[in-house]
């Protein structure tokens, strides 16, 4: 009899190659993902394709690119919230805010949210930086580009549909002015104003040489860094600076990384955030 608990534990030694597989394809680090997790999940898949040798379907996903994106989707993705680290999207409106105000915005607004998953946090940034050009009455042209490895998740993301469960950060006020109400009453669906502005591209944040170097004046990079090697992370962080315009920001989780510096950015001073400016 087939069922999952006969394959819900793995060898020491298989253990190693889904470790060196995930690794070398996406830069991630198992050790960041519950080993209970990667079993489940392979045993799972193991059983919608009737397989039962372990060994045959590590074999299968090595070599057959539609199926590694498979398992790679139920691993990796994750759930997340609108607003899951408020003080970052509020320093990005007082950013937009000040900027306004010095008339330091004269062309287009543009940001980044890398790992963006379903989209959440790209839509929390479009969501802060419409309320602070509203708030500073500017009409500068913004845009919000969201990357990330799982093409399912950016399906979900380009739909714009969340449950409120992905809302209970955010005020009776706020979801009331960034989202209507979908067919299904429990269904939010992001204001047309907010989500015209996004944009999802699949990318690897391990391959950025491949993506379409686009100015930006912030980068999000939160909840990510910490999948990967330390030195990985600073090499990641390198590359990231030369997507940014002259004073772009750079933001990312709070303590995924200490003492890091670099001659073309300097660390800025913020409650609750950790960010960089470009010199």
């Amino acid at each position: 009899m087939w069922s999952v608990e006969a394959l819900s534990s793995l060898t020491e030694e298989q253990i190693q190659l889904w470790a060196e597989l995930l690794e070398r394809k996406t830069g991630i680090q198992l050790g960041e993902i519950r080993l209970s997790h990667l079993q489940t999940q392979v045993a799972l898949r193991m059983k919608e394709l009737e397989l039962k040798d372990p060994d045959e379907y590590f074999h299968k996903v090595s070599q057959d690119y539609r199926e590694w994106l498979i398992v790679m989707d139920r691993l990796l993705v994750k759930e997340t919230q609108f607003f899951r680290h408020r003080e970052s999207i509020d320093f990005v409106k007082r950013e937009i805010f000040n900027r306004i105000n010095a008339d330091e915005l004269n062309d287009s607004f543009d940001a980044w949210s890398l790992g963006c998953s379903t989209g959440e946090e790209a839509y929390s940034i479009a969501a802060a930086i419409h309320d602070g050009f509203t708030l500073a009455k500017g009409n500068t042209y913004f845009s919000v580009t969201g990357t990330d490895i799982s093409q399912s998740a950016l399906n979900h993301a380009r739909k714009a549909v969340y449950s409120e469960a992905r809302l209970v950060q955010l005020t009776d006020q706020e979801k009331s002015r960034y989202f209507n109400r979908g067919a299904d009453s429990s269904q939010f669906v992001v204001k047309p104003e907010i989500a015209q502005r996004v944009n999802f591209i699949r990318g690897n944040i391990c391959e950025l040489d491949a993506m379409p170097k686009l100015p930006m004046d912030v980068i999000f990079c939160q909840n990510l860094l910490v999948y990967f090697r330390r030195w990985r992370r600073r090499d990641i962080l390198k590359q990231l600076i030369d997507w940014l315009k002259p004073n772009g920001i750079l933001i990312i989780g709070v303590g995924e990384i200490v003492g890091w510096e670099h001659n073309k950015i300097k660390a800025i001073p913020a409650n609750g955030v950790q960010a960089y400016q470009r010199r």
